[in-house]
């Protein structure tokens, strides 16, 4: 079984304020403009988009530490890939509190290498059931579960993307976080859609 990396909490992290502007900014990016004939590039808007907000989000979590302290977050996309190279090149180059990205993708959980780490993931399931099933065989753990997959934030996921209007937003389910021993920033929680709280 994949798992997520255990470990002791630090003391609380802050946010740099350039973190707090890139999040700010990411709430409100349009997908696309308009563009005749082309949907390819509305769906390259999108998941550019998508892909950028993954890179940004770990700074925004209080992560538990480890020892020796990872020098790496593995993020895994499960099921029909819909970035494509947008994000590996989302991701190339950058770091987030001094740790690179390795990304890695799998048709399924279950062909998830049993030893393999595994810190963010991007489930891209055809419906919440799957999405909600795949999460269950994660396991527990320090992992940030992402999805687009409508209602899936609601039931056990962490982060839900959607669209509103022409732009691409996030709905955050802060209880499923806190039992995965990932605190997320009051920053974050302000510029998200909460869910799983019975609001």
């Amino acid at each position: 079984m994949p798992h997520g990396r255990e470990g002791q909490r630090p003391g609380a992290t802050g946010v740099v304020a350039a973190g707090l502007v890139i999040g700010a900014l990411l709430s409100v990016i349009p997908v696309s403009k308009p563009v005749a004939g082309d949907p390819a590039s509305d769906h390259d808007r999108e998941y550019a988009v998508k892909a950028a907000y993954l890179v940004n989000l770990p700074q925004f979590i209080d992560w538990p530490s480890t020892e020796p302290p990872d020098p790496v977050f593995d993020v895994w996309v499960i099921g029909d890939d819909p970035f494509g190279p947008l994000l590996d090149r989302a991701f190339s180059g950058k770091k987030v509190m001094g740790r690179s990205f390795s990304i890695h993708r799998s048709p399924d959980v279950a062909s998830i290498g049993e030893g393999d780490d595994v810190d963010i993931v991007f489930l891209a399931a055809r419906d919440k059931e799957s999405a909600a099933a795949w999460t269950e065989e994660l396991g527990p753990g320090p992992i940030l579960v992402t999805s687009e997959t409508p209602g899936h934030a609601a039931l056990n996921g962490i982060v839900g993307f959607y669209i509103s209007g022409n732009n691409v937003r996030f709905e955050i389910n802060r209880k499923n976080a806190d039992a995965r021993g990932l605190r997320i920033s009051s920053q974050l929680l302000d510029l998200a859609r909460i869910v799983g709280e019975g609001t």
